[in-house]
């Protein structure tokens, strides 16, 4: 495949094809700079004119947490980075006298409240071109909603103390371009902390999801990321602590000049090379490693013999679509779909209907459930303690990454 495409970072034509996601509703195809090991997605065709999943003219799409390409229209998981991006940042200013700062795709407020709660008279501009989720801060004191993206907001030059931009940069048309565009507005010295998902990620062995999904246009390792952020004129201050393993976290500052840029690593485009690599192999062993999974599921009978004996997931997100996807999971053989977070946007998914914990527990709905799949790799020993604590007629509890060590 041939693009007339410049790669963002390096500006280099030598943009070669690596992953072809199956399901894209907008014909995405990976490439990956052969110069800077930039890792970018390209549309095919423009099947979908925003990246929220809208057709121009049409409904929304219904809400959905689908394990395929096409995932990505909940827009919640930002305010699980929340409380991490506020203790970092605190390591490096003191939130609760900065004046003013710009919030880059404030989704649906996480940030904004989390900040207002430390520093009541500061003065946001909230930056986020999706209306259908700013209700909850839309007409709150100080905070200025701004409709659109970062490249065509209204913003005057050296405004602004601190600037957010939590898992924003991936789908941004330019990182380039919004970079320049925050570097801007920002005052002399001030800070940004910018998060992206991990491209890292794709090598872990029980990965099955995909991770190259429509709405990301861009893939960052740290090296990459950073130096996209040394060319914006922003030097690191969180050296030696920079996320997790599913996030890259840095708390930048803006200076005239960065003494000394980095130059091109040609160990980056080996490492992309690589990193795809291992995930188009895991992708095919996991998803047929979900059948044996399913089947499992499938033949869990009630402890004891009891008749009234059931079995409950929890966890309606991307795992979960998986599971019914790959696994071949039999009707009836769950009876409850738990999810503390999704029941809050979505009634049901894939024909279950999603119950919040609470519901469940002391309650009829979940006095005979003996037995728990937890389809959650992040929440997993949280949902345990709930379990324990809240469920006591629950007798067995398999978690999904034991499960797929089984089945493989």
């Amino acid at each position: 495949m041939l693009t007339k495409e410049r790669c963002d970072l390096c500006g280099s034509g030598e943009l070669n094809p690596v992953y072809t996601p199956p399901g894209s509703r907008r014909a995405m195809v990976v490439f990956l700079c052969r110069r800077c090991g930039l890792m970018q997605s390209l549309r095919g065709k423009k099947a979908h004119d925003d990246r929220d999943g809208v057709t121009p003219g049409s409904e929304a799409r219904s809400m959905q947490a689908s394990s395929g390409a096409d995932w990505g229209n909940i827009r919640y998981g930002k305010g699980f980075r929340t409380a991490p991006a506020i203790e970092l940042l605190s390591k490096h200013i003191d939130l609760s006298k900065i004046k003013s700062c710009i919030d880059i795709g404030s989704n649906r407020g996480s940030f904004i409240k989390a900040l207002r709660e430390i520093n009541a008279t500061v003065v946001v501009a909230a930056v986020e071109p999706d209306s259908r989720v700013t209700g909850d801060y839309a007409g709150m004191d100080n905070v200025n909603t701004i409709n659109t993206c970062l490249e065509d907001a209204p913003l005057d030059d050296v405004s602004f103390d601190l600037a957010y931009s939590c898992h924003t940069i991936e789908h941004v048309d330019s990182p380039t371009e919004s970079l320049a565009v925050t570097w801007r507005v920002l005052k002399p010295g001030a800070i940004l902390y910018i998060e992206a998902p991990r491209l890292d990620l794709i090598e872990a062995p029980d990965f099955l999801e995909e991770f190259f999904i429509d709405k990301h246009s861009f893939h960052f390792t740290e090296k990459i990321l950073l130096k996209y952020l040394y060319n914006a004129g922003f030097e690191i201050l969180n050296h030696g602590e920079t996320g997790d393993g599913e996030n890259i976290a840095l708390v930048m500052r803006k200076v005239d000049k960065c003494e000394s840029l980095p130059p091109d690593d040609p160990g980056e485009v080996s490492r992309g090379e690589e990193l795809t690599r291992k995930y188009k192999a895991n992708l095919l062993r996991n998803r047929e490693a979900m059948k044996g999974v399913g089947a499992f599921i499938n033949s869990l009978t009630p402890v004891g013999g009891k008749e009234s004996g059931r079995v409950a997931v929890w966890g309606a997100g991307r795992l979960f679509d998986a599971l019914i996807r790959y696994g071949s999971l039999k009707e009836g053989a769950v009876s409850l779909l738990i999810d503390r977070y999704l029941v809050k946007y979505m009634d049901e998914t894939n024909g279950f209907r999603i119950v919040h914990p609470n519901a469940v527990s002391g309650g009829s709905a979940g006095a005979d459930i003996d037995t728990v799949i937890i389809m959650s790799r992040a929440f997993e020993a949280e949902i345990r303690q709930e379990i324990e604590e809240n469920f006591p007629s629950v007798s067995r509890v398999y978690a999904f990454s034991a499960l797929l060590g089984g089945a493989l």
